[in-house]
């Protein structure tokens, strides 16, 4: 997702340097959901997991990669997936 996606620029640009054809697909749903639920699941209160939203545009252009946004849609989604690339690119789905 988008929260954990941030701790992976180093692995996209490790992509990009090696030429690798990698499609990197991120639903964004603007927010820790996972941690939020497994928070609210033990009973603690939900905190620190509606950071800003990053914007994952200028995101991929700092790492050299392409970047595609789409609502979930599955045709959409293998549309794009199946568009000829020689390296690794970067697609967004935005949560509704």
């Amino acid at each position: 997702g988008d929260g954990g996606l941030q701790f992976s620029a180093a692995e996209l640009r490790t992509a990009r340097d090696e030429g690798l054809p990698i499609s990197f697909v991120v639903w964004n749903n603007a927010g820790y959901r996972e941690i939020a639920e497994a928070m609210a699941g033990a009973g603690t209160q939900v905190i620190g997991c509606d950071p800003s939203p990053l914007s994952l545009a200028p995101f991929a252009e700092a790492c050299g990669l392409p970047f595609v946004s789409l609502l979930p849609d599955p045709g959409a989604l293998r549309s794009t997936l199946q568009q000829p690339q020689t390296g690794p690119r970067l697609i967004e789905l935005r949560a509704p």
